[in-house]
C-alpha cells in the first residue's frame, strides 16, 4: 500500500474515499471561493462608505449634479458584486465535478464554467446582490432629486 492518506466524505450515494491530492484540490476551490465571498462583502461595504462620503462632499456645494455623480460609484459596485457572485457560483459547480471526479485533479480553469454575459445578469439580480444596491442607487436618486429642487 502507498502512503497516501485517504478522507472520507459522505455523499448522496454512500462513501467515497480521496486521496490526498483530490482533498487538497477540493481544499483549494473551497479557498477561491471563500476569497470570492469575502472580495464581495467588502465591495459592498466599500459601495456605502464611497456614496456616502460623495453625498456628503456633494451636499456643500450648490450643483445639484455633484450629488447624482454618486450613482457612477454605486453602479460600478453593483456590476462588481455580480461579477464576484458569478464566478463564485462558476467555482461551486466546479467544486461539485471535483467532488464527483468530473475534472482532473488540481486544476482550476473555471472557463468551461463560464455563462458569460447572461450569467452576470443573472447574478446582478440575485439575491444577495441587488437588495444593498438597489436601495444605495435609490439613495443617490432621491439626493440628487432633492438637491436639484431643493428639499
Amino acid at each position: 500500500m502507498d502512503n497516501a492518506y485517504y478522507y472520507s466524505v459522505a455523499k448522496d450515494e454512500g462513501c467515497k474515499q480521496y486521496t490526498d491530492a483530490e482533498q487538497k484540490h477540493l481544499e483549494l476551490i473551497q479557498g477561491v471561493i471563500g476569497r470570492l465571498a469575502h472580495n464581495s462583502f467588502l465591495l459592498k461595504g466599500w459601495s456605502v462608505s464611497l456614496v456616502a462620503a460623495i453625498l456628503t462632499l456633494a451636499s456643500r456645494d450648490p450643483y445639484c449634479y455633484l450629488v447624482g455623480i454618486a450613482v457612477f460609484p454605486a453602479l460600478v459596485f453593483w456590476g462588481l458584486d455580480a461579477f464576484y457572485l458569478g464566478q463564485e457560483r462558476n467555482f461551486r459547480d466546479m467544486y461539485k465535478d471535483a467532488r464527483e471526479g468530473k475534472i482532473e485533479i488540481l486544476t482550476i480553469d473555471s472557463d468551461c464554467y463560464e455563462s458569460g454575459f447572461k450569467g452576470w445578469l443573472g447574478s446582478l439580480f440575485g439575491r444577495s446582490v441587488w437588495p444593498l444596491h438597489v436601495v444605495v442607487v435609490a439613495i443617490v436618486i432621491i439626493a440628487t432629486l432633492g438637491s436639484c429642487i431643493g428639499i
